[in-house]
């Protein structure tokens, strides 16, 4: 999974708002379907009213149902294609990792 680190802070008492949108899907190795879901965050700060984008986050799941997301606009396209990339790029990184830790503690690296 890839971090969330926020581009900026959520100040106390800003609204945040997080718009998922299922970006790629692919068949999963195990059967069912791979799914990328793309997570732009954006905070309002209340004493000034302006609305300030915070990160973009991109989660990977595995479901159990198979079933296809295609773009339709041209926007939908890029964010596929950005989807499908970063599919490709973790599951080329999983390829080439040995061992994959059970903890926190143990994915440190000193």
């Amino acid at each position: 999974m890839s971090p969330s680190v926020f581009r900026e802070s959520v100040p106390v008492g800003g609204i945040l708002y997080l718009t998922a949108t299922v970006v790629y899907t692919e068949p999963a190795p195990t059967g069912g379907s791979r799914v990328q879901i793309r997570v732009d965050s954006k905070v309002r700060d209340v004493h000034h009213s302006s609305l300030r984008n915070t990160g973009t986050f991109t989660y990977t799941f595995d479901t159990e149902e198979q079933f296809k997301v295609l773009p339709k606009t041209y926007g939908e396209f890029v964010s596929y294609i950005d989807g499908r990339r970063k599919a490709e790029a973790e599951q080329s990184w999983a390829d080439t990792s040995d061992e994959v830790p059970d903890t926190l503690e143990a994915s440190v690296v000193e």
